[in-house]
């Protein structure tokens, strides 16, 4: 492909000053690529890259310490593997030969080929590869958050490190009442996540012996359970079998943990309506990063990298290209869905 040639003709990196985390003072960095996220996506690009260009040509802007395998965050929820399992030291993950900014991206100038950092520093690149993935949107429903962060809610997220192994703590609590699963009025990385959680909570309910005082409920934005329709034939298969019981066009509103309320929007009936839950796992609204989802010049109406489908690049700047799940690719938000 043309694009990996452009990529990989090799210019000397221009680095400016040396990194430090701890430095007091703003420092300068030249690139061939820059790498925006150290995620899934954004290592597979590093990866690749490194492979071909000389050490240092490929910068990664990634803020945190630890990577982590989410498939596995379904397994930790329901208590096949433990979080631990699913994490790494992102400098374990990163190629040797990739330089790693361990910081925020805070604006991209494309029209400057620079980007820069939450602490200060800039980042001369000659291409961009975006690859920043999705936040999760608590401040959107009211209550979720609180909710989270009290241990005695009863309400998890297998959609975050901090709350998947959670959801297994709800499990084991939870003797008899609403188990109730959500799938928010928003685009989400892996869409079938949501329900596979709540599969296996009816197979822990089963050997557990509190499935008959248990009334699942999978509550969806969506008019049908899964937007393919091979699937989606096959799943109304599964959850008639399992006996839970579906509620279309359902979005999660607001959650009252001191009550055990959740409150409900039907958009058929345009109307609220309140569930009573022991357990109550949220899928919660997500969207790109600010630094993305604010720049007009960059994304789409709904916040996400315009991105040539096939190719990939900017259809504005020629040297900037998107992959993972902060692009406005029409597939699902899943590496499965390549």
């Amino acid at each position: 492909m043309s694009f990996i040639r452009k990529f990989t003709a090799v210019s000397t990196p221009g680095l400016c000053r040396s990194f430090s985390v701890s430095t007091p003072h703003n420092a300068t960095y030249s690139c061939k690529i820059l790498v925006i996220g150290g995620g899934t996506a954004g290592c597979a690009m590093a990866a690749k890259f490194t492979r071909r260009l000389p050490k240092d040509s490929v910068i990664v802007l990634e803020p945190m310490k630890d990577h982590y395998y989410q498939p596995l965050f379904t397994l930790a929820g329901a208590g096949i593997v433990t979080l631990n399992q699913s994490r790494r030291l992102e400098e374990n993950v990163l190629p040797k030969k990739a330089k790693w900014i361990q910081d925020f991206a805070q604006c991209i100038m494309p029209d400057r080929n620079k980007v820069m950092t939450a602490n200060g520093h800039c980042i001369d690149y000659e291409y961009l590869i975006v690859a920043a993935g999705m936040n999760n949107d608590y401040d959107k429903v009211p209550g979720l958050y609180q909710a989270l962060e009290d241990k005695t809610s009863g309400v998890s997220s297998i959609f975050a490190a901090e709350y998947c192994e959670k959801t297994f703590s709800d499990m084991q609590k939870h003797k008899e009442g609403n188990a109730i699963f959500t799938y928010p009025d928003s685009l989400i990385k892996c869409p079938g996540a949501p329900q596979k959680i709540a599969y296996l909570a009816d197979s822990y309910f089963n050997k557990t012996g509190v499935r008959t005082k248990t009334a699942i409920y999978y509550n969806t934005c969506l008019p049908v359970i899964f937007g393919v329709p091979k699937y989606a034939k096959e799943l109304m298969k599964v959850v008639k079998r399992k006996h839970i019981n579906v509620n279309y066009k359902t979005v999660l509103k607001e959650v009252r943990p001191d009550k055990k309320e959740a409150v409900f929007f039907n958009k058929e009936k345009c109307e609220d309506f309140v569930m009573n839950y022991s357990m109550l796992h949220v899928t919660p609204p997500m969207l790109t990063p600010d630094f993305l989802r604010t720049n007009a010049s960059l994304v789409d109406e709904h916040g996400y990298l315009e991105v040539d489908k096939f190719t990939l690049q900017s259809p504005k700047y020629p040297n900037i290209y998107g992959i993972g799940d902060c692009i406005n690719t029409p597939n699902s938000k899943t590496a499965a869905a390549i």
